[in-house]
């Protein structure tokens, strides 16, 4: 162990389960305990526990590289998922000459570092866990072919070989995966050929076979799964610059039809971008920040149900953060003085959450992270976390491939999201400024204990608003043009990578 950001784990259970005669694949399910030493203090992680650390802090336990190879500059699109015994996550990395390859990490909690492995030439990589708790991602190649990938074993160090679902000429974009809790597949994702419809591909556990595509929504967005239903939400941005909504659809027969559309929320469309340029340190290299339009979502077991987190126009000129829930019928509204941007959204069982996005310091364009934790009584807690970020060191976009609305700025992709597990702790993911590789992926656990971090003055959470209300704000004159925003492709193909 080295100092107090070395963690150990203890493997407390083991537990069996009877090889499915069925599968493609023999694999028992592992159910463990991970136990987290810091500096002599011991905090459960994953499953077992009884009871919740209860606090009225939020406490950072220490910042990790997840990524270990030195070959690349850039760092893309962190996705993160909890497995039967341990943490995962997903992203892309992106070389000097704009090759890109992706990747996953586990957490091995008897070194206290993170594992990773190569999948190849993929990027889009989005990260799930199955009903087994076993990791799964989808992905795009440099064809903008789609994939999907299996991991044979609890951790994500074996997996099995990558299928090619869809190789659809190049008019396949923005995946995401979902597993039920039959442990049937839908993966969805969007056509920017023909108007960004989205649709899906499944795999049914009973047939063991892959079917679709499927017709599923009119806009872009992402798939989730709640008990043995599959969730899509997108964003409508048909109205802007002055309005958008959350949509939300809904599949019972694994994802090959969908009821609604139904409007869970109206709102002012944020910007884009950030309000001004920055530069790269001793570089020509200057744009806005990229502050993507997504919504990030997630299914889980628990009283929450479904979640997802999505950006609005504040009152303050602002981009503001709100998210949804089906456990409380309603959205809520997340505001601060300076714009909140790249929300990601996690929950679990117990309906508790954790919500992350990045703010400005009052050294802009340093960022910081922001953790927030809703606890199972509706109770906020907030904190920034310590690893700040200089975002000028993301990839950068000339401007000819219409983020940013068609202007030079720095992105991190397009999601940066976390995880948790049941007992108050996540995993969140960042990509920060490296002094030997450009850019790392870096991860902070975090959970809620007794005492930890002051919370961030200003934040605020906002009341509960019910399911269909219309909270557009209005538009300062002169300012619509920045509100103004059309879908634009989001994968890495080398014809739509910048020249740095």
């Amino acid at each position: 162990m080295v100092g107090a950001k070395i963690f150990k784990a203890k493997i407390a259970a083991l537990l069996g389960r009877a090889a499915d005669s069925g599968s493609l694949q023999s694999a028992n399910r592992r159910v463990r305990t991970l136990w987290l030493a810091v500096g002599g203090v011991v905090i459960l992680l994953t499953p077992l526990a009884l009871t919740f650390a209860g606090g009225g802090y939020v406490q950072f336990l220490g910042a990790h590289v997840v990524n270990t190879n030195t070959c690349c500059y850039y760092r893309w699109e962190p996705s993160s998922t909890v497995t039967a015994s341990t943490w995962d996550h997903s992203w892309v990395e992106v070389t000097s000459s704009y090759s890109f390859s992706g990747w996953t990490g586990f957490w091995n909690s008897t070194a206290g570092s993170w594992v990773d492995v190569n999948h190849g030439a993929y990027d889009d990589i989005y990260l799930a866990g199955d009903a087994y708790g076993y990791p799964v991602i989808t992905m795009l190649d440099g064809s903008y072919s789609l994939w999907f990938q299996s991991a044979s074993d609890s951790s994500g160090f074996s997996w099995n070989s990558a299928e090619l679902l869809l190789n659809n000429g190049g008019n396949t974009d923005f995946p995401s995966v979902a597993v039920n809790s039959s442990d049937d597949v839908a993966i969805a994702f969007d056509l920017p050929y023909s108007g960004y419809v989205e649709e899906t591909v499944t795999w049914d556990s009973g047939t063991r076979k892959w079917t679709g595509p499927y017709y599923a929504a009119s806009m872009p967005g992402r798939i989730v799964a709640v008990g043995s239903t599959f969730y899509f939400f997108g964003i409508d941005t048909s109205g802007n610059p002055y309005s958008s909504h959350l949509d939300k659809y809904t599949s019972t027969d694994n994802g090959h039809s969908w009821s609604g559309p139904v409007t869970l929320d109206t709102f002012t469309p944020p910007r884009p971008q950030s309000g001004v340029e920055f530069c790269r340190p001793q570089t020509s290299y200057c744009g806005y920040l990229d502050e993507p339009i997504w919504a990030s979502a997630q299914g889980g077991g628990g009283p929450l149900g479904w979640v997802v987190a999505y950006p609005v126009a504040g009152a303050n000129r602002a981009n503001w953060v709100k998210f949804c829930a089906l456990g409380i019928s309603g959205c809520q509204t997340i505001s601060y003085t300076a714009d909140l941007f790249y929300p990601g959204i996690t929950t679990s069982a117990n309906g508790d959450l954790w919500l992350s996005m990045f703010t400005y310091t009052n050294s802009a364009p340093t960022l910081q992270q922001l953790a927030i934790y809703r606890t199972v009584s509706g109770s906020f807690l907030n904190a920034p976390a310590p690893t700040t970020i200089n975002p000028t060191y993301w990839l950068y976009y000339d401007g000819s491939q219409g983020r940013c609305q068609g202007n030079p700025c720095f992105a991190a992709g397009e999601y940066v999201l976390p995880a948790m597990n049941s007992y108050t702790s996540a995993t969140l993911p960042m990509i920060a400024y490296s002094s030997s590789r450009l850019t790392d992926l870096i991860q902070t656990f975090v959970q809620d204990p007794q005492s930890g971090a002051a919370p961030l003055p200003g934040l605020s959470v906002g009341p509960v608003i019910p399911f269909g209300s219309d909270s557009r704000v209005p538009i300062a004159a002169g300012q619509e043009g920045l509100h103004a925003w059309k879908p634009y492709r989001t994968g890495l193909s080398p014809n739509s990578l910048p020249q740095h």
